[in-house]
């Protein structure tokens, strides 16, 4: 695949940018997580219209770096929160933007799988959130139940999982489309068949009201199990296509696994391949302050000022009552 003379200096000044062995999941937080900031103004502006007792106490399962744990503090002034993921490195990360956004008063942080929540007593919580974090838990049914455990009776929990590959323009057409490709040529290996099924963050499309989702929930006791697709722009942050592509793939674990299977010749393939798709499927560089003016301060050490966009990333918006 040949990649256009515009776009292939900027590569090399990408590739030189970053470290070889990079952790995934903080370069996510750090680098790709305010993409999704609609996603987590619509769920802090849910919270906040629920009418939860001053001082009430809200959990937030994977929450990355924070979100939308802080965006939550920032827009419901009287709640706590608690924000929780697996990957130790978020939680400082998390504490470093709390801290810089002035809520490290009310947001606390800790490492945690969504699926043992054993650190917290029975009824504990008001309310609890998930933003993509349940199609990642091997164990969805145990998931619920930790989670309407940890519920006063009739609190609200509210989740979204992606929707099938092809409404999601940045991990359905684009991340997955490149892994795919990157199978095809031989730059990755095929899924074994005789392991687990390989990482697949579209397995819960329209699993809810009805379907595998639905179902866990209602068995944990949850009640009024609602669903609503729902399309919204992302927008992730770089200075041209090849820059965001490289920031993209380093946020995943596909990158280990391709420099592993190729070194850096093989990472540039991957990078061109993921260049040619988003210019196939017609996204646009844009001014970042226009779309994601959340992304600044501490989010933005390096001062970027555009993005790509990437219009139709569509979800399933799922809430649920814990049983009263």
């Amino acid at each position: 695949m040949i990649l256009s003379s515009r776009l292939a200096a900027p590569i090399l000044l990408a590739r030189r940018a970053f470290s070889l062995q990079p952790d995934p999941f903080a370069k996510f937080a750090e680098g790709i997580m305010r993409g999704n900031q609609k996603v987590f103004n619509r769920v802090a502006a849910d919270i906040a219209g629920r009418g939860l007792p001053a001082g009430a106490a809200v959990l937030d399962l994977g929450a990355s770096g924070g979100e939308p744990s802080l965006t939550i503090a920032s827009t419901a002034k009287d709640l706590r929160v608690v924000s929780t993921d697996f990957a130790p490195p978020n939680k400082a990360i998390g504490e470093k933007r709390a801290k810089a956004f002035g809520l490290a008063d009310r947001v606390e942080f800790h490492t945690t799988d969504a699926q043992d929540l054993s650190a917290w007593a029975d009824g504990t919580f008001d309310a609890a959130v998930g933003t993509y974090v349940l199609m990642f838990t091997p164990d969805v049914a145990q998931v619920c139940s930790e989670v309407a455990r940890v519920l006063k009776p009739g609190s609200p929990f509210i989740t979204a999982v992606w929707q099938p590959p092809a409404k999601v323009d940045l991990f359905g057409k684009g991340l997955m489309a490149m892994v795919g490709a990157m199978r095809e040529s031989g730059g990755l290996p095929m899924p074994d068949p005789d392991g687990p099924p390989p990482t697949n963050p579209c397995n819960l499309a329209d699993a809810a009201p009805d379907g595998p989702l639905g179902d866990a929930l209602r068995a944990a006791g949850f009640a009024d199990v609602t669903a609503e697709e729902w399309t919204y722009p992302v927008c992730v942050a770089g200075r041209d296509f090849a820059d965001v592509a490289a920031r993209f793939i380093e946020a995943t674990p596909f990158y280990g696994q391709i420099l592993e299977a190729g070194g850096e010749a093989n990472l540039e393939e991957a990078i061109k391949v993921m260049v040619k798709i988003f210019e196939d499927a017609g996204h646009e560089m844009v001014d970042l302050a226009d779309h994601v003016p959340e992304w600044s301060g501490v989010d933005n050490p390096e001062g970027l000022t555009t993005g790509l966009l990437f219009k139709s990333n569509t979800c399933l918006y799922v809430s649920a009552v814990s049983p009263s």
